[in-house]
């Protein structure tokens, strides 16, 4: 009963912990939230945080009272019965002093950073599975188009072949296009539909508004202010950190443990005609089972403050390289954008005007859409890839 009290008390903290931070430097940050509230499986984690809080902060408090009561018959006969009563009460200083709830609270402190890599975690999974879903939207959505224009161009071929202005050959090369084009469209279609259900299920089941395009995202202006400041919001250097505190609450609570221990309490002795009662005091000393556990508890603390100079250096350098690498597919993407939305303007007035002037046959014309077509594509993959990378980038914040 006690652990279903705390439970209710705790999992309320939890779920407003996990809704708390699910937007962060996401180009989804609706979704997100939807998704995070409903997922079965991190609601199952926060559940299983708040019993592991629960189980911590049990087991706190002193031992319970002792009562003895014996009852001795004498021999011989006229030596007089005689009965015992013991009451006692032991204490101990890691308990009286507190360093056991501190080191349960460092436990429970180390189990929600821990809950927290795996939100991270599981956020930049949803961020991908989004951006991803949105590039076969717009993939269907640009194969639509390539395959209107071509159904266009094919009623071109189809009166050249009538007129003996292309051949049958050129024809059916014409004819295999739009076929590719078609299975193109289709399998772009299932993929979308089938990310669509993948992202149902990661939303507990439920279907919810999903986006259509990718927002504007940019990359930091400075990027060691903004190292900096994820350095403080990252969930795996905030665990190791977390476990530096719970190292040294350790320590605390073996120097404690190395303490004597002690109990009072309250003895009477009955015996016929006779009645002695009085105070109990005794004594534990840890002459030997404590040795060794304070060095033990220093020296991982020591490894834990070690661990985490070395991750911190690690994150930085793998940052710096993620950053280098958006930076890079982000200009990748401009560029094609760019490019692509010249020619758009562009090659349809230019070709035309060749094929009505005659200086290039429809089977040429349909190649050099084809070739537009491919660069449309690219440009729509390149600013996945960059969506992706920043993705990865910004994960620490999301």
């Amino acid at each position: 009963m006690r652990i279903i009290r705390r439970l209710k008390t705790i999992l309320p903290a939890v779920a407003l912990a996990v809704a708390g931070t699910a937007s962060g430097q996401s180009v989804f940050p609706e979704q997100q939230a939807v998704i995070q509230k409903n997922n079965l499986n991190l609601k199952a984690q926060g559940a299983e945080c708040a019993v592991t809080h629960a189980d911590n902060m049990t087991g706190l408090n002193l031992a319970d009272p002792e009562v003895a009561v014996s009852y001795m018959f004498g021999q011989p006969s006229d030596v007089p019965n005689k009965t015992n009563i013991s009451v006692t009460q032991s204490f101990d200083f890691a308990t009286l002093s507190g360093a056991k709830r501190r080191v349960a609270e460092a436990d429970n402190a180390l189990s929600s950073a821990q809950l927290e890599v795996e939100r991270q975690s599981f956020a930049l999974l949803v961020e991908n599975a989004l951006i991803n879903y949105v590039y076969q939207v717009r993939l269907c959505a640009e194969l639509e188009n390539q395959l209107a224009v071509l159904r266009k161009l094919h009623d071109y071929a189809d009166k050249g072949l009538a007129k003996g202005t292309i051949t049958q050959l050129d024809y059916n090369k014409i004819e295999l296009s739009m076929l590719k084009m078609e299975n193109d469209l289709a399998e772009a279609r299932q993929e979308a539909g089938a990310q669509r259900l993948e992202l149902y299920a990661l939303n507990g089941g439920e279907p919810f508004a999903l986006p259509e395009t990718w927002p504007a995202a940019g990359l930091p202006a400075s990027f060691d202010d903004w190292l900096k400041q994820t350095e403080r919001s990252n969930a795996s250097l905030k665990l190791l950190q977390t476990g530096i505190v719970r190292s040294a609450r350790e320590v605390e609570l073996r120097k404690k443990q190395g303490l004597p221990e002690f109990s009072v309490g309250y003895t009477n002795e009955l015996i016929k005609n006779s009645n002695y009662h009085g105070v109990a005091i005794g004594f534990s000393l840890p002459l030997w089972s404590n040795a060794g556990r304070v060095k033990s508890a220093r020296s991982a603390e020591t490894a834990a403050r070690l661990r985490a100079e070395s991750m911190t250096e690690e994150y930085g350098s793998r940052k710096r390289s993620e950053y280098e690498r958006a930076r890079m597919l982000g200009e990748t993407s401009r560029r094609y954008a760019a490019f692509s939305q010249r020619i758009d303007r562009q090659n349809y007035a230019y070709l035309k005007k060749a094929y009505d002037a005659g200086t290039i046959t429809v089977f040429e014309y349909i190649q050099e859409q084809e070739s537009f077509f491919e660069h449309a594509v690219s440009s729509l993959t390149a600013e996945r890839d960059y969506q992706l990378a920043r993705a990865a980038l910004y994960a620490p914040t999301f």
